[in-house]
């Protein structure tokens, strides 16, 4: 059987000029990869991170400070509050709408 490391880093190409790890096999409708974990389908920079960082803190999200959400290195990934992620992410919005 395939090391679960191996099997999870051949579905990612490094864009060597972001830095970003993207994932190349399934990706959601919001644009998030996808990883079949245990028969279940789980989002793939939550994998990454937890394999490569080790457990999420419970009730955290992970913030994409690349704003790429195909990105799953866990470098780029931030344990965050539900909260402090949304706020991230409106005024991320707002910035680029300026």
């Amino acid at each position: 059987m395939i090391d679960l490391t191996v099997r999870f880093t051949n579905k990612v190409i490094v864009n060597l000029t972001s830095g970003c790890w993207e994932w190349t096999s399934t990706i959601d409708r919001g644009g998030y990869g996808r990883f079949k974990l245990l028969g279940k389908l789980r989002q793939a920079h939550r994998v990454g991170y937890e394999l490569l960082v080790g457990p999420i803190p419970a009730g955290c999200d992970l913030d994409h400070m690349c704003e790429n959400r195909r990105c799953v290195n866990p470098a780029h990934l931030e344990a965050v509050s539900h909260a402090e992620n949304c706020h991230r992410i409106y005024h991320r919005d707002v910035s680029l709408a300026a």
